[in-house]
């Protein structure tokens, strides 16, 4: 398994921060009604990503070579069939589905816009940024992260997704709770199988098992976004 990257030193990276609220232009529809969304988001980015369907991508941050490939194969599928992709801006999964995602992807962070991140982590948001995708928290910009903020934001992860993909997850894991979010919301949850023996492959064969869709590869995302 590949280690997360070392934090090296914290930055706060300015931003411009647009406030969205419910009813306004740019609220994501998807979120509209739902139980438990949130009162506000703060947005930085191209907040059009969300104008097309989105498939959350979310996994282990010490993922596996054989994790990190299908995640980008399946990211961009996303993007061919007309989705934008959805994750939380981690190392591991989360950051191998927003690279190959090409700009057509939503970060959601467990943080305020503004408070400090791991180098490893302001250079991926910039690139996010860089290649007009977006940023979203729900915390005032200067909120740290910790520990109850992650949960909830997954929850956002959820709401704003047609579908969850998970790839590589261990059986206790946040990529678990944010299929629980999912299913909570009447979305689809689906997994990529692995060797029952790598503790990576663990929470998605607990999702298999309780009934998630196995995705077989790019046709798995094809059908969840309704594409020929």
């Amino acid at each position: 398994a590949h280690a997360r990257p070392l934090p090296g030193p914290r930055m706060s990276p300015a931003s411009t921060t647009t406030t969205l609220v419910p009813g306004t232009t740019g609220w994501p529809r998807a979120l509209l009604g739902l139980p438990g969304a949130p009162l506000s988001l703060y947005a930085e980015g191209r907040l059009a990503v969300l104008d097309r369907p989105v498939v959350a991508i979310v996994g282990s941050r010490t993922c596996t070579a054989d994790g990190r490939a299908p995640a980008r194969s399946l990211a961009r599928t996303v993007v061919e069939a007309g989705g934008t992709v959805a994750s939380g801006l981690a190392a591991g999964i989360d950051a191998e589905a927003h690279l190959a995602a090409g700009g057509w992807t939503v970060a959601v962070l467990g943080q305020g816009l503004d408070a400090p991140m791991a180098r490893w982590q302001a250079e991926l948001r910039a690139r996010v940024l860089a290649g007009g995708g977006l940023v979203l928290s729900e915390y005032e910009p200067g909120a740290s992260a910790a520990a109850w903020t992650f949960p909830r934001r997954n929850r956002i992860i959820a709401g704003l997704a047609r579908a969850v993909v998970v790839v590589e997850a261990a059986h206790r894991s946040g990529s678990k709770n944010t299929a629980a979010h999912a299913l909570a919301y009447g979305r689809d949850v689906y997994a990529v199988p692995g060797p029952p023996e790598l503790p990576t492959s663990e929470g998605c064969l607990d999702l298999i098992e309780q009934g998630a869709g196995v995705v077989r590869g790019p046709q798995t995302i094809t059908e969840i976004l309704g594409a020929p």
